[in-house]
């Protein structure tokens, strides 16, 4: 929590748990966007980053094909958009695929997006920006996106695709900037596109005169009545027969062979079905005859695709599914090179990516419940084990959570201890980064369980409670938080000894609602008992205790007593400095925190170097674009200008607002006070205006 300095402007950064424990991909360098090239004067290249070549067999759409390119005949200058549209499988990507190469003499480039999330389409756009401008590189990617999209904006003649969006609203604004050339979408959506000025082409299953086409050129076997009952028992879905056709080609079967096993496993399959199920449960037809022949080559293989369909369809770490097989990473490659050769899975040197249709049918397939399981447990054991606040096992929490978060999404209905044992760190996890939005919904479900399993008044409910206390904290929610921390520290007390740690964290937590919501008198007392408790615990000079004092110099401060807080904080910065050493996160706390008691005692000059370096240590570990670089921004700035550095405070407020607004939810309170905070020092910048007043600021309040 920033605390209040003398003056009449406030930067009001409000309380979470400390500017410590959160922290991005790390980024060194910070490249001002007013140094590069304007979009407009970087003239295109010939750009092209189409992912693959388009399939040798493509059949059956020709006349989608000539839709797409009647389209999109109109001068290359004009904004076009035309949305591929169809079900899972049914070529809408060869779509793309092919019209990018048969039409590339015409663009001037032709840029390619997954667009399947709002995250990888800015990364998609930064990517566009790398290619034009290399230097764009050291921008944050919402910088380079936005440089992209300038450029978009400003020449014609080029081809974007985006391939699989999710939600049209995801791509609204970058429709909506853009110049003059042709945008080809993909989408399973079947939505109102024309309303958001796009032409859909919508695909549909093939012919059966198609399939027995297809059947028949990528086999290379001539046996027409065989092909038309395989792409009658396939639905004439392209993926279901390209499945179908790998496993004759495996096999050197006959199409007459494969229809037979089609036959003879369809069973209830063939019975009636919901409308628009029929693709669906073609595939699994192909996927039963497959998954056998898997099993009895190689069952590790299948068990191994089972486990795969609970998690997130993309970059699966291959280690991970090492774990599969005793750590065998020679079975392992074996088993993922088969399910490779059936068109299963694809590989490439660290991940295995699996198709979400392939995903959906499998987790409907037997053994459902216990595959999921399975997957919980090889995840949950291969989460870091240590300090969720320890950078060093960041980057394997940046390769998990995406897992982690997709099976808990498959599993919110599922009450197991693991699963939310295993939420409860990948929330912390989030804490860290300053991702509190999905911290919130994964410790609500950690909570959840824990109530249902436990018990109402179990100690790990209370932890649980603490711990989603805090993140309404960093969410701005503190009402909401206050509550849920008073509970959490009447099952401690209730539960343990009165000198027990869970005791200290309650009361720290407790105390810093309190703080939270404009009452310090009523903290005071429970830092105070936080503290000794810490200090009983673990001795006078460890890091915990430095926490506690911290938070006890925090409410003396918002008290207006700083003389009291003062030699508090000194004494916490010796302890972090002693244990930690220098460039810890720890540290830019305990400078941010004795930074801001010296502006209230009117002495900015001392104050900066600290708010100078804990800014560096900030950025150091945790990147450019992280909350606790907001903080540390924003006492800066603040100090800047009780020093009548004005233009040098604008410049970092700018930049806190655009971090605030990128990080924190609509309407935070950190991201308000920054834009009014800003609007006082471009006033004070303008001829005339009236001499400076001094800023009020506040540094994050450090968890216990």
């Amino acid at each position: 929590m920033t605390d209040p300095a003398p003056g009449a402007r406030s930067i009001s950064i409000a309380a979470n748990s400390g500017i410590a424990n959160t922290g991005d991909n790390p980024r060194f360098v910070q490249l001002d966007p007013g140094s590069l090239p304007p979009p407009q004067h970087v003239p295109p290249d010939g750009f092209w980053n189409v992912p693959r070549r388009p399939s040798r067999v493509f059949v059956g759409r020709e006349h989608a094909m000539d839709e797409v390119a009647a389209t999109l005949v109109n001068d290359v200058n004009d904004v076009i958009g035309v949305v591929v549209v169809g079900l899972g499988g049914v070529g809408k990507t060869e779509i793309g695929l092919h019209h990018a190469r048969t039409h590339r003499s015409r663009y001037a480039g032709v840029w390619w997006i997954a667009a399947d999330s709002p995250a990888n389409l800015t990364t998609g756009l930064a990517g566009l920006a790398h290619r034009l401008m290399p230097a764009t590189s050291v921008l944050p990617d919402e910088q380079a996106e936005a440089w992209a999209t300038g450029w978009l904006r400003h020449h014609s003649g080029w081809l974007l695709v985006l391939d699989n969006v999710e939600d049209p609203h995801d791509i609204a604004s970058l429709l909506s900037g853009i110049g003059g050339g042709h945008v080809l979408i993909t989408t399973r959506r079947d939505i109102d596109w024309d309303g958001h000025g796009l032409t859909p082409i919508r695909l549909g299953t093939l012919t059966r005169a198609d399939a027995v086409r297809m059947v028949h050129e990528r086999t290379g076997q001539d046996d027409p009545a065989a092909a038309a009952g395989i792409g009658d028992h396939l639905g004439c879905l392209p993926l279901a027969l390209e499945q179908a056709a790998a496993f004759i080609n495996h096999h050197h079967i006959t199409l007459a062979d494969y229809q037979q096993r089609l036959r003879d496993r369809a069973g209830g399959l063939l019975a009636a079905v919901a409308p628009g199920q029929d693709a669906p449960r073609a595939v699994t037809r192909v996927w039963e005859i497959t998954l056998e022949a898997l099993t009895a080559g190689n069952p590790a293989a299948v068990a191994i695709l089972r486990v795969l369909a609970w998690l997130a369809p993309d970059d699966v770490p291959r280690d991970l599914i090492t774990a599969l097989v005793d750590d065998d990473r020679t079975a392992a490659d074996i088993a993922l090179g088969l399910l490779a050769s059936y068109s299963m899975i694809t590989l490439d040197a660290g991940t295995v990516s699996v198709h979400r249709l392939v995903q959906t049918v499998l987790r409907l397939t037997p053994p459902a419940g216990e595959v999921s399981l399975q997957a919980l447990y090889l995840l949950a054991d291969a989460v870091p084990g240590g300090p969720v606040d320890d950078p060093t096992g960041w980057p394997r929490w940046r390769d998990l959570l995406p897992h982690v978060t997709v099976l808990a999404h498959h599993l919110r209905d599922t009450i197991d201890i693991d699963l939310g044992r295993m939420l409860n760190r990948a929330a912390h996890y989030e804490m860290t980064q300053g991702l509190y939005q999905p911290a919130e919904g994964h410790y609500t479900q950690a909570f959840l369980i824990a109530d249902e399993v436990l018990g109402h008044d179990h100690p790990d409910v209370g932890t649980a409670l603490g711990n989603l206390a805090g993140s309404y904290s960093a969410l701005g929610r503190h009402a909401e938080a206050l509550p849920l921390a008073q509970r959490a520290l009447d099952i401690a007390e209730k539960v343990f000894e009165p000198m027990h740690p869970a005791v200290a964290t309650c009361l720290g937590n407790l105390a810093g609602s309190y703080c939270d919501v404009g009452l310090p008198g009523e903290a005071v007392p429970l830092f105070r008992r936080a503290l000794a408790i810490t200090e009983t615990i673990l001795g006078p000079d460890d890091p915990a205790v430095a926490r506690c004092l911290g938070n006890l110099a925090v409410s003396y401060r918002d008290l207006g007593k700083l003389d009291e807080a003062v030699p508090l904080e000194r004494r916490a910065l010796t302890i972090a400095e002693a244990v930690l050493g220098p460039g810890h996160p720890e540290i830019a706390t305990r400078l941010g925190n004795l930074g801001v008691s010296y502006r209230q005692l009117d002495r900015p000059g001392r104050a900066v170097p600290l708010f100078e370096r804990a800014l560096a240590i900030a950025e150091d570990v945790f990147g450019p674009e992280h909350p606790a670089v907001v903080t540390c921004l924003g006492n800066l700035a603040g100090c800047y200008s009780d020093l009548d550095r004005h233009r040098d405070a604008m410049v970092l407020c700018r930049r806190a607002v655009r971090i605030a607004g990128t990080i924190y939810p609509p309407g935070h309170p950190i991201t308000l006070s920054f834009y009014e905070f800003l609007e006082e020092l471009e006033k004070e910048a303008r001829p005339g205006s009236a001499g400076p007043g001094h800023d009020q600021g506040q540094l994050d309040r450090d968890g216990v």
